[in-house]
């Protein structure tokens, strides 16, 4: 785990984010009025359920939820190499463009739907190269192939030609990497990119990313509904539920000092082995679903699954900020101070000195 986190200048920097998609004749959010940064160098991890507003969120940072109808309000700012600090939301499309691909650069969820199945590997890496780099042919494939190599595809001037059907998940999800790294982007968002894939082939993605991470100081939006995968990688965590964000936590204080009831209940959904934490360990379910999308809500969305919710939980909706004297953490729980203790000493890796450690740190 990760302990010690890079964030200094913001890269990304959202406020009062929100997507909404036409329903009939209502606009249904996605995502509702959140707020958060990612720092130089850093990896800040976005977790949540499906349907929690995650790949929505990472798409209208690249302006695509567009494309499907979405209708996005708030500010993204970014600080560009090349345009300095812009607002994206606000950005022609011809910027846009030169952004895309080149300054932050996406690993899609599923490798064999992103790449182009009737183009060779070889002729998709080079792309952005031709495209953004303006470099000859030849020159785009020698650094297509170095980009090959570098992320440990084998003999890559022999697989340079073969399509993307001919290789594993994992070699595809590598090839992927090697396609968003080929501009050294300053921002990476990698949607779920270990998903699917076997746990050996996953943390040699995570090796990779991180490695090649360090070495082009790049900072990632890693989106994961897998706590386990998130606890190798991140710095620092978004926990998302119906749309909000509910926990900005450095990643030690999520995993030894939660800071919401909805965090502490997916710790808890984690398969504990007996050989961690000791036999006749429960695997803790959270009650109920979540609510609809457009569902009209007064308070808390997570109340009705709550076991600590109160009467002002149904009625007054919290905002996320910081809530526990001497932490970090910024919750979007109104018991937040009350509950840290008792959230934290609920959890079977916690030694009875760690999550007052972790507060005070």
């Amino acid at each position: 785990m990760k302990e010690e986190s890079k964030q200094g200048a913001f890269v990304l920097e959202a406020r009062n984010l929100s997507v909404a998609f036409r329903d009939g004749k209502r606009a249904v959010e996605a995502v509702s009025n959140i707020s958060f940064t990612v720092g130089q160098g850093e990896t800040a991890a976005l977790v949540g359920e499906s349907g929690s507003g995650k790949s929505v969120t990472s798409l209208s940072i690249l302006r695509l939820v567009e494309r499907s109808g979405g209708v996005v309000s708030g500010n993204l700012f970014f600080h560009s190499p090349k345009h300095g600090a812009v607002d994206l939301l606000r950005q022609s499309e011809a910027t846009m463009r030169s952004i895309r691909g080149n300054e932050i650069a996406m690993i899609f969820q599923e490798p064999m739907t992103s790449l182009n199945p009737v183009l060779t590997v070889g002729y998709q890496v080079s792309e952005a190269l031709r495209v953004h780099k303006r470099v000859a042919p030849s020159e785009a494939k020698r650094e297509a192939l170095e980009l090959l190599n570098r992320v440990r595809i084998p003999d890559p001037k022999r697989r340079f030609d073969d399509y993307p059907r001919q290789f594993s998940g994992g070699m595809r999800q590598r090839v992927m990497i090697a396609m968003a790294l080929a501009c050294r982007p300053k921002l990476l968002i990698a949607d779920e990119p270990t998903t699917a894939l076997d746990v050996t082939t996953q943390a040699g993605i995570l090796d990779l990313i991180r490695g090649l991470q360090e070495e082009m100081n790049m900072s990632v939006l890693f989106i994961s509904h897998d706590l386990g995968v998130v606890s190798e990688i991140a710095d620092r965590v978004l926990v998302m539920y119906s749309g909000k964000i509910v926990e900005n936590a450095p990643i030690r204080s999520v995993f030894f000092a939660p800071a919401h009831p909805y965090t502490s209940g997916l710790l808890h959904s984690m398969p504990a082995t007996a050989a961690s934490f000791g036999k006749g360990v429960p695997l803790r379910a959270i009650p109920g679903s979540v609510p609809p999308p457009g569902t009209a809500l007064e308070g808390c969305a997570f109340a009705s699954r709550c076991e600590f919710s109160t009467a002002a939980c149904e009625t007054a909706s919290p905002r996320l900020e910081r809530r526990i004297p001497g932490s970090s953490s910024e919750s979007a729980c109104h018991r937040a101070a009350e509950l840290n203790g008792a959230l934290a000493s609920s959890l079977p890796w916690v030694e009875a000195d760690d999550a007052a450690s972790v507060r005070t740190a």
